[in-house]
């Protein structure tokens, strides 16, 4: 319900995005949302959350931009095949 509220802005839903700890269930349910899951900070807090299950966060890396795929790579919190693989989307975009 609060997702679909109009009054909840955008750094609200960053900030939930971003809690430490955080139910993988409300972060799936942020990141599949029509409108805050294609928000670029919100697919970037998520995919700097630690409880943001893998899965999730493996499908938001194409969307980053090169330098916010440097904070993950370096981020020893993450998953480390999440890592990996910022390290490699960073390598193919040369």
């Amino acid at each position: 319900n609060i997702l679909n509220n109009p009054k909840i802005t955008e750094k609200e839903i960053v900030k939930v995005a971003s809690k430490r700890p955080n139910s993988p269930n409300i972060l799936r349910l942020i990141s599949t949302h029509k409108r805050w899951g294609t928000r670029y900070v919100v697919k970037k807090a998520l995919v700097q959350n630690p409880y943001t299950p893998p899965r999730i966060s493996l499908g938001l890396l194409e969307f980053l931009f090169s330098q916010d795929l440097k904070e993950v790579v370096k981020d020893g919190m993450l998953h480390p095949q999440v890592r990996m693989a910022a390290k490699e989307r960073l390598e193919e975009k040369g």
